[in-house]
C-alpha cells in the first residue's frame, strides 16, 4: 500500500478527532500512527540490501514494487493492536486511544489489500501465527 494513502487516511482519522472535542495530541498521535507503522520496512530494507541505506527513494520504489526478499513487518501485527487498544482502554488515555485508530486503521487498509491480492492467506497479519505456526517471514506467507 502507498504511503501517500496512509497519509490521506491519517489526516482524515486526525480531523475527525479534533472535531470530536478530543485534544490535539489524540490527533497526531493517530496521524503518526497511521503513517510510521510502516518505519519497520526500514529493517525489511536493511536486511535485503545487506547494508544500512537510508536511499529512501529506493526504499519507497522497493516497497511499493513488493521487491523486498526479507519482510518481518515487526509492527504490522493484531496483536500489538490489541496491545495498544488494551493500554487506551485501561489508560484512558486519549492520546493512546488516537494511537490506536491510527494503527488500527494502516493495519485494516493493509490486510485488506493483502486478503485482496492473497485471498488464501487472511493470518498473515498475526505475528504469533506467523513466528509460531509458520516459522516464517511476512514475505513467505505472502508468496
Amino acid at each position: 500500500m502507498k504511503v501517500s494513502r496512509h497519509v490521506v487516511v491519517s489526516a482524515a482519522i486526525s480531523t475527525a478527532i479534533v472535531a470530536s472535542g478530543f485534544p490535539l495530541r489524540a490527533a497526531a498521535a493517530a496521524f503518526a500512527a497511521g503513517v510510521f507503522v510502516d518505519i519497520d520496512h526500514l529493517l525489511d530494507y536493511f536486511f535485503t540490501s545487506r547494508r544500512i541505506s537510508f536511499d529512501v527513494k529506493d526504499l519507497f520504489y522497493k516497497c511499493e514494487n513488493h521487491l523486498l526478499s526479507t519482510a518481518y513487518l515487526l509492527l504490522h501485527s493484531y496483536e500489538l493492536a490489541a496491545a495498544l487498544l488494551a493500554a487506551a482502554y485501561f489508560t484512558r488515555s486519549a492520546v493512546l486511544g488516537g494511537a490506536f485508530a491510527g494503527f488500527a486503521a494502516h493495519l485494516f487498509m493493509d490486510a485488506i489489500y493483502k486478503i485482496r491480492k492473497y485471498p488464501n492467506k487472511p493470518l498473515g497479519y498475526f505475528l504469533l501465527y506467523r513466528i509460531f505456526i509458520l516459522k516464517a517471514r511476512f514475505y513467505e506467507v505472502y508468496k
